[in-house]
């Protein structure tokens, strides 16, 4: 166990500015070029046209043995602060000291060489992660048997799932005993037998490694935790003990949900999709609703009927990555289903003025009857610039038939007398 007085991360005064068009971010790497090659000290205090601070003045301490928890809303800056923390990224401004070793669990395959077997990765990953060829062959045996791939293990990890990728990933970086951490909600690692094997590994390596927790399951947050630090728009909004920050946390969004949540959304937990959003400076006219195949407006519809959702809204700048994703919960705030843009890398690209029109079509909408709430969310990259409630719409009960669960699907029986 080691010593609760030594310290194991210091973050002094961390800035991260980000772009918000290809023009900005071209000249911000040109800057991270000759600070990096020529040694020269380019930082600013202030930031240029199309840019903004994804994080500022982040500044926090943590201890041998300690967990330290990051919460907040989406885009509040969580996942840039893990990224600097594990050197993915550099701050524009302030530094970050890791006394000792580091691992992130923030991309698990990353490092892998795919044109190798899962065995063959186990030396590279260790060999990035600071790990001799010795050290590595000592708990080689250990990592196979913990990840469960079987005869994989000795096939190319081109063939593997991401979820056997996560597998391989996260045995090797709890097996190589790193003093410090990164986690970005690590417990979704395969199934629930995987999961639970997961969540009794970290609770081992809590005893004798430190961690940076950034998760939005606030019982973890809470049990797993010494403190916890609120960001809010790349800030630190506050940092305590767990329940005041979770408490500070929930306050923020009730007062978030007062002045954005319209009234209709009420009878649905808004902690259930988060709240509304929309950023003036970058977006404008969006415009959301549930419409019949044909584009016109709907408050209900029958199960099995053609709908869609018709949006619409424009950009006021160049974006990087544009996606949308819409995410869909029925009275019972359970998530139905949702919908994204982003399988696969792809992104959007609007029209010569920003503006983006678009049908979500979906074909004979297998929902149950009951009421059905929906949102669209744009996002550039991973800054949210727009939370829009698309509203709520009625699924209508056919007679004579009943209905179990939140939906139902195409199906026939064969092989029965039914009469």
């Amino acid at each position: 166990m080691y010593s609760q007085t030594d310290t194991i991360l210091e973050v002094d005064g961390v800035y991260k500015r980000y772009g918000k068009s290809s023009t900005a971010t071209r000249k911000q790497l040109s800057e991270i070029f000759v600070r990096s090659l020529i040694g020269l000290n380019v930082s600013r205090t202030e930031h240029r046209e199309k840019e903004f601070w994804g994080l500022r003045n982040i500044n926090f301490t943590l201890d041998r043995g300690n967990a330290i928890g990051v919460i907040g809303f989406n885009g509040a800056g969580k996942t840039s602060l893990l990224r600097v923390l594990g050197g993915q990224m550099l701050p524009d401004r302030g530094e970050v000291r890791i006394l000792g070793n580091s691992a992130s669990f923030i991309d698990l395959g990353a490092g892998f060489n795919p044109s190798l077997s899962g065995r063959e990765n186990i030396f590279i990953k260790g060999a990035i992660l600071g790990r001799s060829r010795e050290e590595m062959e000592a708990v080689a045996d250990s990592i196979v048997s913990f990840a469960e791939l079987g005869d994989f293990i000795d096939s190319p990890v081109k063939t593997y799932s991401s979820g056997m990728n996560a597998r391989l990933g996260f045995a090797i970086v709890t097996h190589v005993d790193p003093s410090l951490l990164l986690i970005d909600e690590i417990l979704a690692v395969g199934d629930f037998h995987f999961r639970q094997k997961c969540l009794k590994r970290v609770r081992e390596m809590r005893e004798r490694s430190s961690f940076v927790l950034v998760s939005h399951n606030m019982r973890d947050v809470r049990t797993f935790c010494d403190e916890v630090i609120v960001l809010e728009r790349g800030s630190i909004a506050f940092k305590g003990k767990p329940d005041e920050a979770i408490e500070f946390y929930e306050e923020s969004e009730a007062r978030l949900k007062g002045a954005n949540q319209p009234e209709e959304v009420d009878r649905f937990k808004p902690r259930v999709f988060g709240h509304l959003v929309k950023r003036e400076e970058q977006i404008e006219d969006v415009q959301a609703f549930w419409a019949r195949a044909d584009g016109e407006p709907i408050s209900a519809f029958k199960p099995g009927d053609d709908i869609g959702i018709k949006f619409s809204f424009r950009l006021k700048y160049e974006p990087r990555h544009l996606r949308i994703g819409i995410p869909t919960w029925n009275q019972d705030d359970v998530l139905v289903t949702a919908f994204a843009t982003f399988q696969n890398g792809k992104t959007i690209i609007p029209d010569a003025d920003g503006r983006c029109e678009g049908f979500l079509s979906l074909k004979q909408a297998p929902f149950n009857p009951g009421a059905l709430v929906a949102i669209i969310a744009i996002s550039d990259g991973p800054e949210f610039l727009c939370r829009h409630l698309v509203g709520e719409v009625s699924v209508e009960q056919l007679d004579s038939l009943n209905y179990w669960g939140v939906t139902h699907m195409p199906h026939e029986w064969r092989g029965l007398d039914i009469r």
